[in-house]
């Protein structure tokens, strides 16, 4: 049969949808990655075949991206990674923000010249989904590329969505007013601190 093609049907002929060649025997496993993804009460559909003609319900990519990134964020924030304190930690930091009642305890400790990184704390979803980001993404990393990590994330904050920093560019995308940086910052400055005073 060939390649079996998955599409993203977003209300445009088929034939100007996003496309992406998948082998034939790994369909289920690219619908698990492409989709379904909620949108409210609609969900984007996949298409698998060769053929590119038909219509389909109207869907804005830019729109279908921006839930991607509130799925990514809802996940950590639902089944957050390296949750709880770290026995023998070498950094305990503590942050809140008060405008929107956010706290955060990150613990760390450099083993064989890797870091490991856990939290603890209470607060909106993208304070608790960074935090969680944080404890996974900096998991297994030297100090200096922590720290380097570190300044990334805080610098894109501020500016620009940077590729390079993976499923964070979600924080960047679902972070839409200057007030709620704060709330995706909290846990990266805590453990900046923390490394800082060492």
């Amino acid at each position: 049969m060939g390649t079996r093609v998955a599409q993203r049907l977003f209300g445009c002929p088929v034939r100007g949808a996003a496309r992406v060649a998948i082998p034939d025997d790994s369909y289920v496993d690219a619908l698990r990655h492409f989709g379904p993804l909620r949108m409210g009460r609609k969900t984007t559909e996949i298409q698998y075949g060769t053929s590119w003609g038909g219509y389909a319900p109207c869907y804005n990519p830019a729109t279908v991206m921006q839930e991607l990134y509130k799925e990514i964020v809802l996940d950590h924030f639902r089944r957050p990674r390296n949750r709880g304190e770290l026995e023998g930690a070498q950094i305990v930091e503590h942050l809140n923000n008060p405008l929107c009642g956010d706290e955060v305890t990150v613990y760390a400790g450099l083993r064989g010249g890797e870091l490991e990184v856990r939290f603890t704390g209470r607060g909106c979803a993208i304070s608790q989904a960074s935090a969680s980001m944080l404890a996974e993404r900096l998991a297994g990393k030297g100090r200096e590329e922590a720290e380097e990590e570190i300044e990334a994330f805080l610098q894109m904050m501020r500016s620009e969505e940077n590729e390079a920093l993976g499923e964070l560019v979600a924080l960047k995308n679902v972070v839409q007013t200057p007030n709620r940086i704060r709330c995706a910052t909290l846990a990266w400055d805590a453990l900046k601190r923390g490394l800082e005073s060492r």
